[in-house]
């Protein structure tokens, strides 16, 4: 009986795990693009959001702008806004598996707030933007696992 238990709690932990990950992510698209938003607000642009049926989303300006600066602080400020929101919610986080997701999806949107900035004004390919997410996660992975050996995570 006590190895069916054992299981039963591995079982609940990756659920919580995927849970963790899966809501973060949802969270993180939204949060992304309402940082886009704001950073076209702070520099006068009209701006639409637009969330897709794949979990993703599109913030658009509504009357192009070709200013490279406007570009790269409205590129950078996707990423960056979750990233702080995610960094400051992990101090309070008391969860394992909410604090591997808020970590990993927080830098996986730092890096991909640097590609984007370089994407928008044609610095670098918008698929090497993409790469920059998966670089990040792995960059967040990395992070929870040095603060856990660290104990500097609950």
């Amino acid at each position: 009986m006590k190895v069916l238990g054992e299981r039963l709690r591995k079982i609940y932990r990756l659920l919580d795990a995927w849970q963790s990950f899966i809501w973060f992510y949802i969270v993180g698209v939204a949060l992304h693009e309402w940082g886009h938003a704001m950073a076209g607000w702070l520099l006068g642009a009209k701006t639409i959001v637009i969330f897709k049926p794949n979990l993703s989303g599109i913030c658009m300006w509504l009357a192009s702008t070709r200013d490279p600066l406007k570009l790269q602080l409205f590129g950078l400020a996707g990423g960056l806004a979750v990233f702080l929101m995610y960094m400051w919610a992990l101090i309070f986080e008391q969860d394992k598996e909410d604090q591997a997701a808020l970590c990993m999806y927080g830098f996986a949107q730092l890096c991909y707030a640097v590609g984007e900035m370089q994407a928008a004004v044609g610095l670098l390919p918008w698929e090497l933007a993409n790469l920059c997410f998966l670089i990040g996660m792995v960059l967040g992975i990395m992070v929870w696992t040095l603060l856990r050996i660290l104990k500097l995570l609950k």
